[in-house]
């Protein structure tokens, strides 16, 4: 019987000479199959090589894909059909891949060709009541879950999905392991990019580790996260507050009787589980948004507030260069180059294009530039997303380096509560919040 999906000899290479390679890859029904690796390594420029899919600006690609035992085909319509019919691909970036004209509820049944009642039922299983929102209403977390319900109402034989778990909290994340395993239960195959060890324990898949450019048959055990906070005193009044904050969406509450103090030297953790409304409250204390209820104040000395929004990619202007974005708003006495090396980020991808840049690439250089225009206040949604425990500890390292120094006030929204342990000088956890 032929593997579902069977490679020979993937090898990738773009502008620059970053090169990755999947040199064999033999995937069968009921079988889950991971390719693990730091970010920028080249995971989801494989996974769309692999579909026949542009991986970026300057990309060639060599080796053989075969899919159900046919070559993959060349024919961009052949293709197409394909991915309509026996392969589903999650992409990384879910609220790009959703029509924002169109409720979530609808955008399932008309690509499943099911009811409405079964997308509901669907998304429910996954833990989301979100349905009937449109996609900007609907945190990163559920739009992940969506596409994951969409995915399982077309019962592809092969699911192919990049860093699935990325934005959600443990429960979630949980609800999407079994999503997949099930999936795999009834025969299906899957492939999946990932960093997430949450999701390399719980579900049973076979790991092929990135090794000097090469994804291959490894374990590699990932790091605790240490503490990176210390105890100190508060020594200043706040530069922003929020007393007695709610917010409400759709005649529902996010949350209410929140109150925030950002004060300089000390990072605020805010965590909860997926759509409790972490995010809402980020562009809330930016001024995106407006409070249903309660007060959002600035110390009249308070300079720059900005945000690094979860969607770093779209944040970034395409055509432009890190480099360029970053010079654009750059303070005084800042060295772009060097704070681009201490965050990890090569100095060959300052002046690439911001489209050729990986997820955790983009992260990372959303974050360059923030840091690089030396706000007063800095609100982080979800910054240790879409990167390996490795860049993940030198982002942390950096932004409490600069909190430590007193330079900046630090609202970070995570749902790793390890992490906001680690992290924060404080934790405000929305879950169980009035509502």
């Amino acid at each position: 019987m032929a593997a579902t999906l069977e490679i020979h000899g993937l090898s990738l290479r773009r502008v620059g000479g970053f090169g990755c390679r999947l040199p064999l890859l033999s995937i069968s029904k009921g079988e889950a199959v991971a390719l693990v690796g730091a970010s920028g390594s080249g995971k989801s420029s494989l996974i769309r090589a692999i579909l026949g899919l542009r991986c970026g600006v300057g990309h060639t690609v060599e080796g053989e894909v075969q899919a159900f035992g046919q070559p993959w085909p060349r024919d961009a319509e052949l293709a197409r059909l394909l991915l309509r019919t026996r392969v589903t691909f999650l992409p990384q970036d879910a609220r790009a891949a959703l029509d924002p004209t169109a409720s979530i509820v609808n955008q399932i049944a008309r690509a499943t060709g099911r009811s409405q009642a079964d997308a509901i039922a669907a998304l429910a299983a996954l833990g989301v009541a979100a349905g009937l929102r449109y996609p900007h209403a609907a945190s990163g977390g559920e739009l992940q879950r969506a596409l994951m319900a969409m995915a399982t109402m077309r019962g592809a034989s092969l699911l192919v999905c990049d860093e699935p778990t990325a934005h959600l909290d443990d429960t979630s994340c949980m609800a999407v392991v079994a999503a997949i395993a099930a999936h795999c239960g009834r025969g299906g195959a899957a492939l999946v990019a990932t960093h997430d060890e949450r999701l390399l324990t719980a579900l049973p898949v076979r790991r092929l580790v990135e090794h000097e450019g090469a994804f291959v048959e490894r374990m590699p055990a990932a790091p605790a996260w240490p503490v990176l906070s210390a105890a100190r005193q508060q020594t200043s009044e706040p530069r922003l507050t929020g007393a007695g904050l709610a917010v409400r969406r759709g005649g529902a509450t996010l949350f209410s009787g929140v109150d925030v103090a950002l004060v300089a030297g000390r990072a605020l953790a805010v965590c909860g589980p997926s759509g409790v409304g972490k995010t809402t409250l980020a562009r809330a204390l930016v001024g995106r948004i407006p409070v249903d209820e309660g007060k959002i104040e600035r110390r009249p000395d308070c300079g720059l507030v900005a945000l690094v929004s979860q969607d770093a990619a779209g944040s970034l202007t395409p055509g432009r260069t890190l480099r360029s974005l970053a010079e654009e708003t750059r303070g005084r006495d800042v060295d772009v180059a060097m704070l681009a090396q201490e965050l990890g980020l090569a100095a060959a991808r300052l002046d690439a294009p911001v489209e050729s840049l990986s997820g955790g690439e983009a992260r990372r250089g959303a974050l360059l530039r923030a840091l690089a225009a030396g706000p007063d206040v800095l609100v982080l949604d979800e910054p240790t997303e879409s990167l390996d425990r490795d860049h993940a500890l030198r982002v942390a390292r950096v932004l409490r380096r600069c909190c430590d120094e007193g330079r900046i006030a630090i609202a970070c929204v995570t749902h790793d509560r390890d992490f906001a342990a680690s992290f924060g000088d404080d934790v405000l956890d929305l879950r169980g919040r009035p509502a």
